[in-house]
């Protein structure tokens, strides 16, 4: 059993608002729901009597309340004295991330030798990511999002990209200059596990398009639903930038019309002061965004004239 999920139990004994606890912890309420689910079917017990207007606790997890908390309780106080720890290594900086950033820490770190980076390289939620580092077991996320909430965390976009549709190299469509997303409504497709960003935002493409993706496959990275793809077993949606950077051979890459495009961000929280290796590491990317933008400024400059 997670200790996450005892956490998370405790919570909603206390709310008995679903939508509330999932607010309150950075959860979808379908992944609060499994959670719990989980906890009943490995004691054998429904802890919650629901109905279509309320929940409420069961005697069984009435019983449980008292000694989730405690174990709530333990668990916050060690991650407490874990951050603490992890706050006096000021020459690591951590990151947790749902989009491609290997390239940006591997350029960092060669030009910083005395520093180094702790990544943690998931496709959960930009919600889990950010419930991550309000936790403090991260300092810097990387997350696909428009906005975050100022009120908790400070941003700075990293980067734009853009959304293709991935086929084997001899699909019919594979000829094409660009591709609709309705066009592969009939298609098995190949997507990432169930509420992470990745399947968030293929089923949202396809949804948008008015069809339910069939999806046969899942995959933990998008380099192995390329793979997967490659052999024939479906299609996908990947962003552009990051395909750039596979080994993409033996599929074809169609831009989307109309466009589906996403926003990356960097988010730090603004209430915790960063070591010294995060201030390096977000001075660097800041640089780095500087100089790309008078690269594009002269190239455009130079195209007009």
């Amino acid at each position: 059993m997670k200790i996450e999920y005892l956490v998370e139990f405790a919570d909603l004994a206390d709310s008995l608002s679903y939508t509330e606890t999932a607010r309150r912890l950075w959860l979808t309420e379908s992944s609060l729901s499994r959670h719990i689910k989980s906890i009943e079917e490995e004691l054998g017990v429904a802890l919650f009597e629901r109905t279509s207007r309320r929940v409420r606790l069961s005697p069984y997890g009435q019983a449980l309340v008292p000694h989730a908390r405690q174990i709530a309780g333990l668990w916050e106080a060690y991650l407490k004295d874990l951050r603490a720890a992890k706050a006096r290594d000021t020459s690591t900086v951590l990151i947790a991330s749902n989009y491609y950033i290997n390239d940006l820490v591997a350029y960092f770190c060669a030009k910083n030798p005395g520093m180094s980076v702790r990544q943690v390289q998931r496709d959960d939620s930009t919600a889990a990511l950010l419930a991550m580092l309000d936790r403090g077991e991260c300092q810097i996320v990387a997350v696909i999002a428009d906005e975050v909430p100022a009120e908790q965390v400070e941003s700075l976009v990293l980067a734009t990209d853009t959304y293709v549709a991935v086929l084997p190299a001899g699909h019919p469509l594979a000829g094409a200059t660009a591709i609709r997303p309705e066009d592969l409504a009939g298609e098995h497709f190949i997507s990432f596990k169930l509420d992470t960003e990745g399947d968030r935002q293929i089923k949202a493409i396809c949804r948008r398009a008015s069809f339910e993706p069939n999806v046969i496959m899942t995959a933990d990275v998008g380099s192995a639903a390329a793979r997967f793809v490659r052999d024939g077993l479906g299609v996908t949606f990947l962003q552009s930038k990051t395909i750039a950077k596979m080994d993409v051979s033996g599929v074809a890459c169609l831009p989307l019309a109309p466009p589906v495009g996403i926003t990356v961000r960097l988010g730090w929280k603004l209430d915790t002061p960063l070591p010294p290796a995060a201030q390096a590491f977000l001075a660097y990317v800041r640089a780095q965004l500087a100089l790309e933008a008078a690269e594009t400024a002269t190239a455009q400059a130079t195209t007009t004239t």
